[in-house]
């Protein structure tokens, strides 16, 4: 930025002053998104598993949770958060915390698909049938939750859209003879119905 390279920031924002380019997929929707749907299927006892981000806006996922809670009118304390590592081995770890200390908990909601591959792993293990004996959304859509035999609800986040907003967006400043302005650019989830919900 300081010597003028063209530069579009994907995804996480920057903790900077000025204005930058910069497109994003929907934090704040996405988990809203899943809450929402879940609460709109009964279940009061949802548990979240996420990431300990405190940076680009990523907060925002938790922030949902909690605002979905209140407006359904589900008591706080009767919410179910844990945050960890960005792997698959605390999002198992997550995940058996969460059900062990809240048996009675029905729902689970990934904030994040690389967790949400080792919760799901931790559920197989324990004979635990998404769908039947939880009901579960994954925030994003990785290829293995729909493959096979697999078959969880997802929001998709519009990765490959982010992408080209991204390009567009870079093109645009390299060949514009009068630069833009800074400008953000959000794009759209959409909640991807599968089994994995009762």
């Amino acid at each position: 930025r300081q010597i003028g390279v063209p530069l579009v920031v994907v995804d996480r924002s920057l903790d900077v002053d000025e204005d930058y380019f910069w497109v994003s997929s929907q934090n704040y929707e996405s988990v809203q998104l899943a809450a929402d749907y879940l609460i709109g299927h009964g279940h009061r006892k949802i548990a979240y598993i996420g990431w300990e981000a405190d940076f680009g806006g990523l907060q925002q996922r938790e922030q949902a949770y909690w605002e979905s809670l209140e407006r359904a009118g589900i008591p706080r304390e009767d919410g179910i958060a844990y945050n960890g590592l960005f792997t698959e081995q605390d999002g198992a770890k997550l995940t058996q915390r969460a059900l062990a200390e809240h048996p009675d908990a029905t729902a689970l909601v990934y904030a994040y698909n690389v967790q949400a591959r080792g919760g799901v792993q931790y559920l197989a293990q324990h004979g635990i049938v998404p769908g039947r004996d939880i009901s579960l959304i994954i925030i994003g859509s990785p290829n293995w939750a729909r493959t096979g035999a697999n078959n969880f609800t997802c929001v998709d986040l519009g990765g490959g859209g982010l992408g080209r907003m991204a390009a567009e967006m870079l093109f645009e400043i390299i060949e514009s003879e009068n630069p833009p302005a800074p400008c953000k650019q959000i794009q759209s989830c959409f909640l991807v119905e599968g089994s994995s919900v009762y």
